[in-house]
């Protein structure tokens, strides 16, 4: 069985991913004309577990959690509060599983109720901070600069100075999260996109080529665009567009 794989990638990196985890992807509008990305500055916004006020706890992915317990300093040990006060504050948040190097982070909103500049912060975790930077040890938060708004009053656009591993933009005063429509994240780093073509083959010995081997594949850090056999694979066939 053979197929050969069209992607756009910041690296050929590939991972497993939750099914929450992809309910959180699927927030984010993919493009379709890949070749009008090349070059241009890279959003990893896709690969972090995405938090999102506007959703039921449940509906958010579990790792998700550990970003607002990190920024609500909420104990590990207990079952997370998801009413203290600061996650009441959380809008949304992103939160990786390594430190990135995140640069600028956008938050862009839709038609309706949003708060004004001075009533957001755009908190991250500074991991230049010297200490050792999983999940459950100690770490700095700082809160990013005043954002550069557009000209259309709708996106916020913070500058992140040291790499993180998570971010979160909450409500400043008596208002809750609830108060406010959720915006749409983007986080860029100085990479740019690249496009590249991936060739995967699989070799079988004759007792197993007949089996089927049926799967799926996703990215890291990138996109993936057509998939197709490659060519004379008369074996291969595809159930769905990466599938």
């Amino acid at each position: 069985m053979r197929c050969a794989l069209a992607l756009i990638l910041l690296g050929a990196v590939m991972a497993q991913r939750t099914e929450e985890a992809r309910a959180a992807e699927a927030m984010l509008p993919v493009p379709t004309d890949f070749s009008a990305l090349v070059g241009q500055p890279v959003d990893i916004a896709p690969s972090a577990y995405l938090y999102r006020a506007d959703r039921r706890a449940e509906a958010n992915p579990p790792e998700s959690w550990i970003l607002l317990m990190q920024y609500a300093n909420l104990p590990f040990d207990k079952p997370v509060d998801v009413n203290a006060p600061a996650a009441r504050k959380a809008l949304c948040g992103l939160l990786w599983e390594e430190v990135r190097p995140v640069r600028r982070v956008e938050l862009a909103w839709p038609a309706g109720a949003r708060p004004s500049p001075e009533e957001v912060a755009l908190s991250y975790f500074d991991a230049s901070d010297g200490n050792a930077h999983t999940w459950w040890n100690p770490r700095t938060i700082r809160e990013a600069g005043p954002p550069q708004v557009s000209a259309d009053g709708r996106t916020y656009v913070y500058a992140i100075p040291v790499d993180t591993w998570g971010v979160v933009a909450a409500v400043r005063g008596d208002k809750k999260a609830s108060a406010f429509a959720v915006p749409a994240v983007r986080a860029l780093v100085p990479e740019v996109w690249k496009k590249m073509d991936l060739a995967i083959e699989w070799g079988f010995e004759d007792a197993t080529a007949p089996l089927a081997y049926d799967g799926r594949i996703e990215a890291y850090d990138g996109m993936i665009g057509d998939v197709r056999p490659l060519p004379r694979d008369a074996g291969t066939t595809l159930t769905g567009p990466h599938a």
